[in-house]
Parts: C-alpha cells; sequence; structure tokens
C-alpha cells in the first residue's frame, strides 16, 4: 500500500515537474517572442518609415541651405513613397522657380545689390556687375561701402551716411535717393538707389535697386544747357534772360535800393552784313560781337542774346552812373570794331538803351522801358545811347505804335513781306520811258499797307536803309529775270541812303552779281 502510494507520488512529481519545465520554457519563450517582434518591428520601421523621412528631412536641410541632395531617396512604403514623390516634386518646383528667378534676375537692366543687417554684401546680379565693375565672389561678405564714394559734386552725401547703416537703411525703404558711387577701378559716378528690407529666418535683409544715372544726368544738363543758351553764341538766350528778370523784380521788391540796371543793345548795320555778304558772314559777325561784349562784361552780370542781332544784359550792384559808362565802353568797343570778312570790311556800330532797376518795376516794364531806350537811341542817329527817364514816360504811349511797326518793318525785310510795284512812265509823245518802282507791304493776311503806312515809322527808326537796299535788291532780280522791263526802271531812294557812303558798294556789287546792264 505505501509503495503504490509511493509510486503514485513520485508519478505526480515526475509529472509536475515535467509540467514546470514545460512552464518555465513558456515564461522564456514569451519574452523572446516579444523581443523578436519588438526587433522585428524597430528594423521594419527603421527600413520602411524612419530611414527615408531622415533622408527626407536631410534633403530638406540641404536644399535649405542650397546644397545638391546627391542621394537618392528610396521609398520602402506607399505611404513614405507619398512622402518622397511629393518632395521631389516640391524640389522640382523650387529650383525651377528659383532658375527663373536668377534668370530675370540677371537680365534684369537695373542692378539689384542684396546685403544684410551688419551691411555685408550677399549678392550682386549681373546688371550690379556691370555697374560697379566687380564680381559677386570679389565683394560677397564685405561691407557695402566698398560699392560707394564719400563726394561727388551735386550729389548729397546725408543719404549716403544713412545708406551705410542697418537703421538708415530701414529709414530710407521704399524712397528713391541718389548716392555717390565708386567703380573697381577708382572712377565715381552718381547712382540711383531704391532699398526695400524684409526678414528672413529672424535675419533683417535688404535689397538695393541701383542704377548708374551719370548719362542720364549729363543728357539733363544738356537739355537744359541747350534750353538756357543760344546755340550760335553760346550766351545765354531770351527764355533764360526773362526768368532772371523774374528772379530781379522779385529782389527788387524786399530791397529800397535795387543797385541793377538793364542793358539794351541793337547792332546798327547787322541787316547790311546779312544782305550783302550772306547769312554765314552774318553768324561770324554775331560771334566776334560776343567776344568783344563777353571781354568787357564783369563775371557777376548776366549776358544774353535776345534776338536775332540783339543783345541784354542785367548789370548788379551798380549805380547810375556807372551803367552809363559801362554801357559807354561797349558802343566805343563795337564802334571801333571793323568786321573783316572775304576781303571786305564793314563798320558795324551799336545803339544800347539803359534802364535803371526801381521797386515795384515789373518783368513786362522792364522790358518795355529797355526797348523804347534803345530805339530813342537809333533814332538820335545810332551808334548812341540812350537812359531812360521819367521825361521818357510821356514819350513810350505815342511811340509804343512805331516800336510796333518797327518790329514788323523788320519781320517783313526777313520774309520778303514786300511787294514791287511798276508804274509806267511816258515820254511827251506817249511812248514809254521808263518804270517807276512803288513799294507796297504785306501784312499777316496778305493784305496790301500803303507807304504812308510803314514809311514814316521806318524813317523815325532808322529802317530807311535797309529798305532801300531790299528795293534795289528785288529790282535788280526783276530786271535780270522779266525781259518786259527792258526799257529799265526808276528807283526812290531815300536821303538816308545818299548820307551813307557804303549804299555805292552795296549798289556796285548787287549790279555786278545780277550781270543786269547798269544803264537800265
Amino acid at each position: 500500500m505505501d509503495d503504490r502510494i509511493r509510486k503514485q507520488t513520485d508519478a505526480l512529481l515526475i509529472q509536475s515537474q515535467g509540467l514546470a519545465r514545460q512552464v518555465t520554457w513558456m515564461i522564456w519563450l514569451f519574452p523572446l517572442v516579444v523581443l523578436f517582434l519588438l526587433l522585428a518591428g524597430y528594423f521594419i520601421f527603421e527600413y520602411l518609415v524612419r530611414r527615408p523621412l531622415v533622408q527626407v528631412a536631410q534633403a530638406l536641410n540641404d536644399e535649405a541651405a542650397g546644397k545638391k541632395t546627391a542621394r537618392k531617396i528610396r521609398p520602402r512604403s506607399t505611404e513614405t513613397k507619398l512622402l518622397v514623390d511629393a518632395f521631389n516634386n516640391m524640389r522640382e518646383q523650387v529650383r525651377s522657380r528659383q532658375l527663373r528667378l536668377e534668370s530675370i534676375l540677371d537680365h534684369a537692366a537695373e542692378g539689384i545689390v542684396t546685403y544684410d543687417g551688419d551691411c555685408r554684401i550677399e549678392s550682386l546680379n549681373r546688371a550690379a556687375e556691370r555697374v560697379f565693375g566687380y564680381r559677386q565672389e570679389e565683394v560677397a561678405g564685405q561691407k557695402l561701402e566698398i560699392l560707394f564714394a564719400k563726394y561727388i559734386p551735386g550729389v548729397d552725401t546725408e543719404n549716403l551716411g544713412l545708406l551705410l547703416t542697418c537703421q538708415g537703411s530701414a529709414e530710407l525703404a521704399e524712397m528713391e535717393v541718389e548716392v555717390a558711387a565708386r567703380n573697381k577701378d577708382g572712377s565715381v559716378f552718381p547712382l540711383s538707389v531704391k532699398i526695400s528690407n524684409y526678414e528672413v529666418a529672424g535675419r533683417k535683409m535688404f535689397t538695393a535697386i541701383v542704377e548708374d544715372v551719370s548719362e542720364r544726368k549729363a543728357m539733363i544738363e544738356n537739355l537744359r544747357n541747350m534750353a538756357e543758351h543760344d546755340s550760335l553764341t553760346g550766351l545765354y538766350n531770351r527764355h533764360y534772360f526773362v526768368q532772371e528778370l523774374d528772379h530781379l523784380v522779385d529782389r527788387t521788391e524786399r530791397q529800397t535800393d535795387p543797385n541793377a540796371a538793364v542793358l539794351y543793345l541793337d547792332l546798327d548795320n547787322f541787316k547790311y552784313v546779312n544782305d550783302t555778304l550772306g547769312h554765314k558772314a552774318g553768324d561770324e559777325l554775331l560771334v566776334q560781337i560776343t567776344c568783344i561784349l563777353q571781354k568787357r562784361n564783369r563775371r557777376s552780370d548776366l549776358l544774353a542774346r535776345i534776338g536775332g542781332d540783339e543783345f541784354a544784359m542785367i548789370l548788379y550792384d551798380i549805380t547810375e552812373d556807372f551803367a552809363v559808362n559801362v554801357a559807354d565802353i561797349f558802343r566805343q568797343n563795337i564802334h571801333d570794331y571793323k568786321f573783316m570778312y572775304q576781303g571786305q570790311v564793314v563798320d558795324v556800330g551799336c545803339s544800347i538803351g539803359i534802364v535803371m532797376v526801381e521797386p515795384g518795376m515789373t518783368r513786362e516794364e522792364l522790358l518795355a522801358r529797355a526797348d523804347f531806350s534803345c530805339h530813342a537811341a537809333k533814332v538820335a542817329g545810332k551808334n548812341k545811347i540812350h537812359l531812360y527817364s521819367p521825361e521818357d514816360q510821356k514819350d513810350i504811349s505815342g511811340l509804343s505804335d512805331d516800336i510796333g511797326w518797327t518790329r514788323r518793318i523788320k519781320q517783313a525785310l526777313e520774309d520778303d513781306m514786300f511787294v514791287i510795284a511798276c508804274q509806267p512812265i511816258q515820254k511827251s509823245d506817249g511812248s514809254l520811258r521808263h518804270y517807276e518802282v512803288l513799294l507796297r507791304m504785306l501784312d499777316e493776311k496778305g493784305n496790301l499797307i500803303m507807304p504812308s503806312g510803314f514809311l514814316p515809322p521806318a524813317e523815325r527808326f532808322g529802317l530807311m536803309t535797309e529798305i532801300d537796299r531790299w528795293v534795289i535788291r528785288h529790282a535788280l532780280l526783276l530786271l535780270k529775270f522779266a525781259p518786259d522791263f527792258a526799257p529799265g526802271l526808276c528807283l526812290n531812294l531815300s536821303p538816308a541812303s545818299f548820307r551813307d557812303d557804303s549804299v555805292v558798294d552795296f549798289i556796285t556789287a548787287q549790279i555786278k552779281a545780277s550781270g543786269v546792264e547798269a544803264r537800265r
């Protein structure tokens, strides 16, 4: 009985030990299986998920840093494939846009400079490289001041001081300023700069659009010079002279004693030179007269050519006696001058009107008084000077019509607005003796003006000699090209022409040039 119990006990013990061993093995096996599964899951996650994500992240960092991604990313799952495809598509789009942007910047007409908050240069486009003469690699990382100069005439230096600081650049943002720039070869030039600022990853950045404006400034200066100066003599023109008169009038309103004078000078024999020697000779005469006036003119005074043979001067800081003395010196110098052209010598002479500037005068009053004084000098016999005085005021109104006629007569001489009328003169037997030349003038509408309208003012203002010369020249042309006037023409010359010794030489020269027989 005991043996049987012992055997059963031993059997149960052995069975328990086997079960314990199985449990123990199961206990060890389960962690191993879990560990295996964890390791397998880790390697699967590493291979299929984490490694592709790290590669994508590294590639994104490389793209952000401007590096090229050398390693090709291989997706191991559908999800990572979608991610990698999205990244590759984004990268192609970014590179395509970058290439387009670089192409636009490199082909932009304006120079573009980018720099950081420390005013260190980051990039130049091709236009900027041409403007400054530097390659981008030569200036990248250097201070912005390497591209600029401290001073150039006509350019404000304050803007440059602001431009070379971060705070100043921010103040100049969206403004267009002009500064002095320096080329690599050391030359300086005016530069137009427009600045914009922005932030990238917390860094303050600036973009400057630059343009060399030296040619534009030179063109503007040339246009201004052309607008203000006479092309033949280089003197200031009428437009500029009138502007200076406006400034002078403005100053006189604030002064009780302006101490300034206006001189109006008109050459006496300019029309004769033009008619006998040609317009080229007339231009040469004007140039030489300009030289005479410039030699005697003070630098502080203004000398201008305001018409064909008319000059004007503004004399500053001058008394009445001194102004009269200066005008007489000009008159005497031109009177002593002998104009020589192609072997011929001509006395010129001039008439000068003087007006002292008074407070309250307008520009129109100054010009009217100066013009009147010059005409008064001509009426007095030419080669004279006339100082405007209060007594002249009563004569201005009476002579204003004559002055208007004078201008019309001068214009008619220039534009051939006179007309010759031939009246037949018969002998006692009724046969034709010759034709008497009569003169008419055309107005702006082509209507005839009889001699009684234009001859009186022409006589008062010394224009009869010029009219006689016009008649002589055109009468000879009529004899040359119109055989119907074969009997000849009879001209009536004014007393002024008989007092002028040069008229005989003029008639002789015109007859010789026309080939007409003198007896006609």
